[in-house]
């Protein structure tokens, strides 16, 4: 017994599927450019507003108002077709966002510097004192 495919294309239909193909390959190569920008925008736009809830009180006023607008004109423009104006807002936001980081970064640097460290008394014997002199036999 022998068992065949009953329904199997022909060498025309195989080449016609891929001229197809290749008529399509380009305009598959945007779709796919413009899912990727579109995603990325989405993830920097949900970092930028955790990063603004997460600062709280960190961050200037003015800082958080600038990142606002960026993420506001990004939610825009990211579902549009225009890829390039996508990936310019999304690396504006992202400029912003590092602002985020080094205000956050400098606001702890300076809570630091404004925190006296605890003085030691020096008749107190102090554990974690590695300077303590160690008894000399005789």
């Amino acid at each position: 017994m022998k068992i065949e495919a009953s329904t199997s294309l022909s060498k025309e239909e195989v080449e016609r599927l891929k001229q197809e193909a290749a008529q399509h390959a380009e305009e598959d190569l945007k779709k796919k450019d413009h899912i990727e920008a579109k995603n990325m925008a989405e993830t920097t736009i949900y970092a930028a507003e955790k990063a603004l809830s997460d600062a709280g009180d960190n961050v200037p006023v003015e800082l958080k108002d600038t990142v606002r607008q960026k993420i506001d004109a990004l939610k825009e423009i990211k579902d549009g077709d225009k890829i390039e104006e996508i990936r310019n807002a999304q690396t504006e936001l992202s400029s912003e966002l590092q602002k985020i980081g080094q205000s956050m970064y400098n606001t702890k640097d300076a809570q630091k510097a404004d925190t006296p460290e605890p003085k030691k008394d020096e008749g107190e014997n102090n554990d974690d004192d590695d300077t303590q002199q160690q008894p000399t036999r005789k």
